[in-house]
């Protein structure tokens, strides 16, 4: 049995929760210093938080975590202990932070607003996935709905949530500031995957198989991709040679070829049925 390294795991612990909670801070500041003060309601529970703010005149920090906490208790059990934890933590976090910072303007341009705000909020957000958590009840909802609607993915099931809360914005304070808001969401989605994922995007597949010739046909000529190298040989659970291939995809390229598994090989150490 494998000992714990108590000492390890508490580093790396702490290290996820220290950059969770500057995740929760930055996406704050690009609230406070960039979308409150031009009523820029960038979709999610805090763009919901944003319109009641405006109407009622509670924070928004306060609304947010008044809007999370029930979404939270339903669907905590469907991500699990763990996940919910550090999500409760970074949610509690980023209201704190709204509330405790004073609202700036720091730019007369709404432009400028939805594209620095939304690159602030998509470095945080992606700080915040990036040490296991998520600041918002919506995902959960999401994956509630997803079980009961399994033909709509989570992203189109978010994407229409967002959309519904930019438009009741819209609605609320200005056409021009519900697109305004569709812009800082865009910037936001692109700041948020360059942090999860860096900027080369690209993805390697280990592929192990006794079938070479189909896998580089297929590699090769139905999918168009480049770069495959055959770099040794290992003894799978058949006791053959499995000639050992790596190939190095691009992020479109990797989803066609998780959709066209094949039998034979064994993928990121999980064997294709």
């Amino acid at each position: 049995m494998r000992r714990i390294d108590w000492t390890k795991e508490g580093r790396r612990l702490a290290r996820d929760y220290a950059e969770l909670l500057a995740g929760a801070l930055v996406t704050a500041l690009g609230f406070c210093y960039f979308f409150l003060s031009h009523d820029i309601a960038p979709g999610g529970v805090t763009g919901i938080a944003t319109v009641l703010s405006a109407a009622t005149g509670l924070g928004v920090g306060l609304l947010s975590f008044l809007i999370n906490l029930p979404l939270f208790l339903i669907g905590w059990r469907r991500v699990g202990p763990r996940f919910a934890a550090r999500s409760f933590v970074a949610m509690s976090a980023l209201s704190f932070f709204i509330d405790l910072i004073p609202i700036r303007e720091l730019t007369g341009n709404i432009m400028l607003a939805a594209v620095f705000g939304g690159m602030l909020m998509g470095i945080g957000l992606g700080m915040v996935v990036r040490a296991g958590a998520t600041t918002g009840g919506t995902d959960m909802v999401a994956g509630i709905l997803h079980d009961f609607l399994p033909s709509f993915s989570i992203p189109m099931i978010l994407l229409v949530i967002d959309g519904m809360v930019i438009l009741v914005a819209a609605l609320y304070f200005s056409v021009e500031a519900g697109l305004y808001a569709l812009l800082a969401c865009f910037v936001s989605s692109k700041a948020m995957d360059t942090v999860i994922k860096g900027v080369n995007t690209a993805m390697q597949f280990t592929i192990i198989t006794a079938e070479k010739e189909k896998i580089v046909n297929r590699i090769l000529y139905e999918q168009g991709m480049h770069g495959h190298l055959r770099y040794g040989h290992l003894f799978g659970e058949t006791g053959r040679d499995a000639p050992v291939r790596r190939a190095p995809p691009g992020s479109g390229e990797a989803q066609e070829d998780r959709r066209g598994g094949r039998p034979g090989c064994v993928r990121h150490g999980l064997r294709c049925q």
